[in-house]
């Protein structure tokens, strides 16, 4: 059992009541282009002058509703504008309506155009589409401010919601901490805390759910059982990443938590928080770790950042022991290991956080239900935090001559954030409180298990959850509840309308756009802003129409609302091809298929995202023009029979005894499906060979699955084909079996675990194929691969590096060494025990190579098949 306290991480002593009232007077002064009234009406309020806030009260003034933005700070924009500005995106091409009109602004702004039918590459730390979202703070805001004033939306700032007043179900007005009254048929909340949600009185949520909830995987207490570096401390390239992909701004190392080294007893040192691990999977309290995003600029009249009121660099003892322990491993640091930082327009950039960054975990957790006034402080605590980190950096004698020198090259922006002295307004709430509806988006939705009905927005960036706690186990500090990892290779997935409506008992007139109905590990993937200004457009959408057919929000025409999602330009689903760049928008400048750049020269080359790029890639482009010849049945459930999806050869008879290549689809053994692998199948079968695609069991597809149900029905073609080869017209003894990801998994299991059968299963006939050819494949399953929390305590058993045994098939193996999903130290190790046990195997190794590398361009796809036809021709094969 885990101990959580309720206040976790009590870093600064709450600052006095006396300095309260100044605080609060900084951070929100009056600033409106309305003043406010005693009452406010309206068809629509929007609570939230957030990104999503503005992209609703727009679109309802668009559709002939009066709006209205009741926003309790002083600024438009929240995150995007507030210094976000390296801002997270996925898939561009997921990105439609309003809040693509917004970027496409945006980037007029600097006399750039947009080509929105490119996807995510890796370049240069930005999308194809140009740098459009690496954008300058008050440029941002200044696009949002036009926008609601050419809507004629009037913004209330300043307005602190005190209560909600409802009739039965229906919120009638709302009321200002000030008096001020707002009344409305339709409220949406958009702010990122979902505090009028709280107020009137819907269910919501603080906690991670914990795995068995929802039949997850990353969710409740997540670290590593055993300890291991993030990035093995290999020698980062230029792009500040190791050769497994990891960002030197992630390192990790087994510091030392103690007052005095080694005694318990002496106390912990700052930084950290109280409490035990606890279990994996279980549920617990805690949100992600919140920071600024600073915004730090070169230029000669830069604010220098100097030590805060009351700096002592005791707090800091756990950095200078993190960089110690870095020094030691070799490490020649400069200032990416202490935040990722990314280039913006006008010798600025943007600094992210890191290991020990910006990020404060625990700070966080009190947060979503405190008071205004109570948030003035914690914001005010993460900023003294930030800035003596900074000074620490750029003076103590024990960091790196390098690291200071460059720390001193840099400072806060005079023309960004002028009421707040260059430091940005906005705390980057990754998380707060999340609602509780009847549909509760999970991970079976974003890593494409299951589709959420009635599409409002689509989702594309990975599953990034920041850390939650920093607290110690076995002795050393470790990162609790921290996953950065993509999503099994699922494409973009819908968000339901389900997820942004309260439950009707609770709320008929409500909806809720960023703090919405997800699962705690769903929400790391929803949660960008794109997604929730997509989402609010929708919101906005479907709240006029629930008044003009005078009905709940849940009874909203759904066939009528897609309707005009789909007229406004939104994009609702992922049809696995190349979305179309015919989606201009209002006052946007005409669409171009070349994306114009403005380079800027940087202190450091910046890096791609640490979650791999999703969407559709060169395989997927194939396989939709694909059709098998014909579907043959090789085992039966009791709900479905799992099908093989045949390839014939031109010119194929059935008694010929041709080769056979089976191929298997990977997806975390979770997701996926045999059409993904038919430009394989098709390819080989080009050549003569009968191509065959394989359906097996995935995790949750039925509820009693597991990963050795998985290898069974992998095990299961391989014999069904041999034993029925007469009727594929194969020969038996040459039978290829391939796979990629969790499916390579699969194709190497057919030739290593002879005792994972189907019971009753006749095996006699053997599993075992002539030849593997394996791409980018979970090939170790323990805790330092792929799969050991899928798999479990059992995971060796299904662990191919651990089982390597003389006589097995000759093998060709392809990787990337950039692989952070399955790491290419298994792929090598594997190669390695093959070759120790005499059999015969290769290794092709791509530097640098993500997880998918082959699957995503022509030219890699291409030469992988030249260099599998190359060693089936070498054991005759192919002619």
């Amino acid at each position: 059992m885990a101990r959580f306290p309720s206040s976790p991480t009590p870093f600064f002593p709450r600052l006095k009541t006396a300095a309260l009232s100044l605080l609060a007077a900084c951070t929100f002064t009056s600033s409106s282009y309305t003043r406010a009234a005693d009452v406010i009406a309206a068809d629509i309020c929007v609570y939230g002058g957030t990104s999503g806030g503005v992209a609703a009260a727009v679109q309802a003034s668009r559709m002939g509703k009066k709006a209205v933005i009741i926003e309790p700070g002083k600024h438009l924009g929240g995150m995007t504008s507030g210094g976000l500005s390296a801002v997270d995106i996925g898939d561009p091409r997921t990105v439609g309506g309003i809040a693509r009109e917004y970027f496409t602004r945006l980037v007029a702004s600097y006399g750039k155009t947009l080509a929105w039918d490119q996807p995510f590459v890796s370049k240069g730390g930005g999308p194809a589409t140009g740098g459009a979202y690496s954008i300058e703070p008050h440029i941002a805001e200044k696009v949002f401010t036009d926008m609601a004033k050419e809507a004629k939306v009037p913004v209330h700032f300043n307005a602190r919601l005190a209560s909600a007043k409802k009739d039965g179900a229906r919120i009638t007005e709302l009321t200002m901490e000030d008096g001020t009254v707002v009344r409305a048929k339709m409220f949406i909340d958009a702010t990122y805390e979902g505090d009028l949600m709280a107020r009137a009185k819907v269910s919501y949520t603080l906690m991670r759910e914990g795995n068995a909830k929802y039949g997850e995987t990353y969710n409740g207490i997540h670290y590593t059982e055993k300890y291991q570096p993030r990035t093995n401390h290999l020698k980062p390239g230029p792009s500040g990443r190791v050769p497994g992909g990891q960002g030197v701004w992630d390192r990790d190392l087994p510091l030392d938590p103690y007052v005095s080294p080694g005694e318990p007893r002496s106390g912990l040192l700052p930084l950290l928080n109280p409490g035990t691990p606890g279990t994996p999977g279980e549920p617990a309290p805690g949100v992600q770790a919140y920071c600024f995003r600073l915004c730090l600029t070169t230029a000669a009249d830069r604010i220098p950042i100097i030590a805060p009121e009351g700096y002592d660099v005791k707090r800091y003892e756990l950095v200078a022991r993190f960089i110690a322990g870095c020094i030691a491993m070799g490490d020649d640091m400069d200032l990416r290991w202490f935040s990722k930082h990314d280039a913006l327009p006008n010798d600025k950039w943007d600094f992210n956080t890191a290991t020990f960054g910006g990020n404060m975990p625990g700070a966080s957790w009190e947060w979503p239900e405190a008071s205004y006034d109570r948030r003035v402080q914690i914001a005010k605590e993460h900023e003294l935090y930030h800035r003596g980190l900074l000074y620490f950096l750029a003076t103590d004698p024990r960091v790196p001559a390098k690291v200071r020198e460059d720390m001193k090259r840099f400072g806060l922006p005079k023309d960004e954030f002028q009421d707040n002295g260059g430091w940005p307004h906005q705390l980057y709430i990754r998380e707060a409180r999340r609602m509780v509806s009847d549909l509760v988006m999970t991970e079976h939705h974003t890593f494409g298990r299951e589709v959420a009905p009635n599409s409002v927005s689509l989702g594309s960036y990975g599953t990034d959850t920041h850390e939650i706690r920093r607290i110690v186990k076995d002795g050393v500090v470790i990162r609790e509840g921290k996953t950065a990892l993509g999503r099994d290779g699922a494409p973009p997935y819908p968000i339901g309308y389900g997820a942004i409506v309260p439950k009707q008992a609770e709320c008929e007139n409500l909806f809720v756009t960023f703090a919405l109905s997800a699962s705690h590990t769903a929400f790391s993937s929803i949660r960008m802003e794109p997604v929730f200004m997509i989402s609010s457009q929708s919101a906005a959408t479907a709240a006029s129409y629930a008044i003009d057919d005078n009905v709940p929000v849940q009874k909203v025409d759904q066939a009528k609302l897609r309707t005009q999602l789909l007229k406004d330009k939104q994009i609702l689903e992922w049809r696995e091809k190349k979305v179309q760049a015919d989606l201009d928008t209002p006052g946007a400048p005409k669409k171009t298929n070349k994306a114009e750049t403005k380079s800027t020269s940087a202190p450091a080359p910046t890096a791609a995202p640490a979650v791999e790029p999703q969407g559709p890639d060169y395989v997927d482009q194939l396989a939709i023009q694909l059709k098998p010849t014909r579907k043959v049945a090789y085992k039966k459930l009791v709900s479905r029979d799992l099908m093989l999806h045949v390839f014939e050869p031109e010119g194929f008879k059935s008694a010929d005894k041709r080769p056979c290549y089976i191929v298997i689809h990977g997806g975390g053994w979770r997701g996926g499906q045999a059409s993904r692998m038919y430009p394989f199948a098709e390819h080989f079968a080009k050549l003569g060979m009968v191509g065959i695609s394989v359906e097996y069991r995935l995790l949750g597809k039925e509820p009693a699955n597991t990963v050795f149900d998985c290898v069974k029905d992998g095990r299961s073609a391989v014999r069904y084909v041999r034993a029925h080869a007469s009727e594929f017209g194969i020969d038996p003894q040459k039978i290829v079996v391939s796979g990629g990801s969790a499916g390579g998994h699969v194709a190497v299991s057919t030739a290593l675990f002879d005792d994972v059968n189907e019971e009753g299963e006749d095996t006699s006939v053997s599993s075992t194929p002539n030849a593997l050819i394996l791409l980018f494949p979970v090939i170790d399953t323990s805790a330092q691969g792929y799969g050991n929390a899928k798999i479990g305590a059992r995971w060796k058993e299904l662990s191919p590096a651990d089982r390597v045994k003389p006589g097995g098939p000759p093998t060709i193996t392809f990787h990337g060494t950039g692989d952070t999903v399955t790491p290419f130290a298994g792929a090598q190790r594997f190669h390695e025990e093959m070759l120790k046990a005499g059999n015969r195997s290769e290794l092709v190794i791509h530097e640098g190579g993500a997880h998918g590398y082959l699957m995503r361009t022509a030219p890699l796809y291409d030469e992988c098949m030249a260099k599998s036809e190359a060693f089936l021709r070498s054991l005759s094969f192919l002619k």
